[in-house]
């Protein structure tokens, strides 16, 4: 798991971006949109010890999100994307590809809303570096928790087969 100097577990942004771009493609907008989505690389969540294995009798352990396990993550949005269309956009590409080095194909990262709280405006902390909101309107954000889907449960963020998403 990527962990920033403070111990807290970092998504980059290009990892949202490709699960965004998934769901403005299936849903045939939003292309240009979902480029100015900017996401936290902070994501609120409790760790826990995963076994993965990668042959019949070869596995390694690692830092997980578990099935189950509920995640709350934080983005800034432009004006053309609503929260429900945010939460479409989401929806749709947690569910089809979601986020997971290990890659969608083997189930692993796929993930549904739990919800979308809009905020009109959003403090944003010193140590998110490169982050100015002098010289502009506040945009509006969004934070999101998320649980990992499996075949069970489509909403949150429960991960299809038990998989977890881990970094």
């Amino acid at each position: 798991m990527i962990k920033d100097k403070e111990g807290n577990v970092v998504f980059m942004q290009s990892w949202w971006r490709g699960t965004l771009r998934y769901g403005a493609k299936a849903l045939n907008r939003f292309y240009d949109e979902v480029e100015q989505v900017q996401a936290s690389p902070i994501v609120i969540g409790t760790l826990s010890l995963f076994k993965r294995f990668y042959a019949p009798d070869r596995f390694t352990y690692h830092e997980a999100f578990a099935a189950g396990d509920t995640v709350s993550v934080s983005f800034s949005l432009p004006d053309r994307i609503d929260a429900a269309s945010f939460r479409e956009l989401l929806e749709v590409g947690g569910r089809y590809v979601g986020i997971s080095p290990y890659g969608y194909r083997d189930d692993y990262g796929r993930f549904a809303v739990v919800s979308v709280e809009v905020h009109d405006h959003h403090s944003v902390r010193k140590s998110d570096p490169g982050i100015s909101r002098e010289g502009g309107p506040p945009r509006p954000s969004a934070d999101v928790p998320a649980q990992g889907a499996d075949e069970r449960e489509s909403a949150g963020y429960r991960v299809h087969d038990g998989r977890a998403v881990s970094r």
